[in-house]
């Protein structure tokens, strides 16, 4: 048996009543990742999920038409040659059945389950200072004592469904997109209702459509949707990243946003029309996110820029809708192309060309109430069989605001954050020692799992060395999170955002929009961490 998975499986368990090295909480992407880590470390680790299974958004996401909008091999994993060997992605942009079943692979292949603990939820967590350990609390009255509390809740895990007068009167089945139950829902023959027009929404509409019979589209904010061109791998393909694992590891590490595209470092204007012309046309025409990473380099910068390529991607718009005033509707006029994070569809504009599918603009005829038998709006009042939410998450605060997070002096996470985080690399809080955070605020811009990765080494690393030199606790020092929270924000200030972009903290109404993105890019959090680390871990007190 390969040495690297029997290592983890003759990993012993804690005894109950003994204190882990660390407990990670969340079985998505980065937790797994996290975990593995720590585990190949050495380290006694054990991850708590609320779910019933592992995945993560990719567990809790099973919505008809869920899927990649990443490269399918960009957003895996890249610690064992085993998994080039032994996983075949199917399509460019993996479905989520696929990706549901990547995710228990990985955790079967590489000895995980037994380190995992399913259908706990986590709703308090207590610093110990006299014993420098956290002791988490679950639903279910037990507790877990760890030297470390490794947070991968997820940046779009609490979902977020907009109060309506009435909501609870409905009769009909009513669900969100992200709380899909596994045995689905017929959608056959029935009126549905669907709020929301982002990522989720886009690919529930195309998918929706073709069963229901009808469809009522409520959008308060149109998207700039663009051509996912999604198509199965052909073999050659598959063997191809086989054999050039590394060098696609490489490649994504060294990608600003953690992606497999190649960047473009000419800007707009400096090329001609024709040129420009020709350069978004293979934008538009490649698939997934491409359409902003292989961008103008000036794109998300410049106004005039954007607004040259938001004007071509709304031609190809109205080209595709029959109807002029309802590419009226669909057209955002609030922002342009980027401000918000671009949904990627496969036929959602021509969607809009049946008969049996209708949007409403919740701006131009806003809501009531809801009704026991559907939805009334100042305009009319709609019967539905079944309400789909569409309508997001509560970006990355959403689930810490779930649990009770106290650090030294009994003092709560919330509380600390009160006038916006305040982080060390995204990593570290000041007040919450032994505390960290894998892909969360101030510390991912781009692909998810690339971020993780270079996340859950750096954690790994430095629980490895506080052990190592015989310390009990690391915290980050007020100074260290100042300086880094201020340059979070210097990134963002020359990037073009929309208001209420989930980027920020303003896709919740009320919300305050405090910047939550970490803009700098891989190489610049790599390089900064790496400095931290090579100082023995300057800007943190070690005890």
């Amino acid at each position: 048996m390969n040495n690297e998975v029997s290592r983890h499986r003759a990993d012993r368990e804690p005894d109950s009543g003994e204190v882990l090295d660390a407990l990670v909480v969340g079985a998505g992407v980065s937790g797994i990742y996290a975990l593995y880590r720590l585990a190949e470390q050495g380290h006694s680790v054990r991850l708590v999920e609320r779910g019933s299974g592992v995945g993560g958004t990719w567990f809790w996401n099973r919505y008809p038409g869920a899927r990649f909008d990443s490269d399918s091999y960009s957003y895996g994993y890249f610690f064992s040659e085993i998994l080039a060997d032994e996983w075949r992605w199917s399509e460019h942009y993996a479905g989520q059945p696929e990706v549901e079943r990547y995710f228990n692979f990985v955790v079967d292949r590489f000895g995980l389950r037994d380190k995992i603990q399913l259908n706990t939820t986590v709703v308090r967590a207590r610093f110990d200072a006299e014993n420098n350990v956290w002791v988490v609390g679950y639903a279910d009255g037990q507790e877990t004592a760890a030297r470390f509390l490794v947070l991968a809740t997820g940046m779009l895990s609490e979902p977020y469904v907009p109060e309506f007068d009435g909501r609870d009167d409905f009769h009909g089945v009513m669900v969100h997109s992200g709380e899909w139950p596994a045995e689905g829902i017929d959608l056959a023959g029935k009126r549905v209702a669907l709020f929301g027009t982002g990522s989720s929404g886009v690919q529930l509409v195309q998918e929706v459509a073709q069963e229901a019979q009808s469809l009522t589209v409520f959008q308060r904010t149109g998207h700039w949707v663009t051509p996912l061109h999604n198509r199965p791998f052909t073999p050659e393909e598959q063997e191809e990243y086989r054999k050039n694992f590394a060098a696609v590891h490489q490649q994504r590490l060294n990608h600003i946003g953690g992606f497999l595209h190649e960047p473009e470092l000419r800007l707009t204007f400096e090329v001609s029309e024709e040129e420009r012309l020709k350069k978004y046309e293979e934008l538009y025409n490649s698939g997934g996110l491409r359409i902003l990473s292989s961008a103008f380099a000036d794109t998300l910068s410049d106004p005039a820029a954007n607004k040259d390529f938001t004007e071509f991607i709304e031609s190809k718009i109205r080209a595709t809708i029959d109807d002029p005033d309802l590419a009226d509707k669909l057209i955002p006029k609030d922002h342009g192309i980027g401000m918000h994070r671009p949904p990627k569809g496969t036929g959602y504009y021509e969607t809009y060309n049946n008969d049996h599918v209708e949007l409403v603009s919740l701006k131009e005829t806003p809501v009531v109430r809801f009704t026991e038998t559907g939805v009334a709006t100042t305009d009319r009042e709609f019967e539905f069989d079944v309400i789909i939410f569409a309508t997001g998450f509560e970006a990355w605060l959403g689930a810490l605001k779930k649990i009770d997070i106290r650090g030294k002096g009994g003092r709560a996470l919330m509380d600390a954050w009160s006038d916006g985080p305040r982080t060390l690399l995204g990593m570290g809080v000041p007040g919450f020692p032994n505390l960290t955070f894998v892909a969360g605020v101030h510390s991912l811009g781009g692909n998810l799992p690339a971020f993780s990765e270079v996340h859950g080494d750096w954690i790994a690393d430095l629980i490895t060395y506080v052990k190592r030199h015989g310390y009990a606790r690391v915290e980050a020092t007020d100074e260290a999170a100042a300086e880094w929270t201020d340059h979070v924000y210097e990134t963002a200030k020359p990037v073009l955002l929309a208001k209420g972009s989930w980027y920020q903290r303003g896709n919740i109404p009320g919300s305050d929009g405090r910047i939550l993105t970490y803009y700098g890019g891989l190489d610049k959090w790599r390089e900064w961490a790496a400095r931290v680390a090579a100082a023995g871990y300057k800007g943190m007190e070690l005890e």
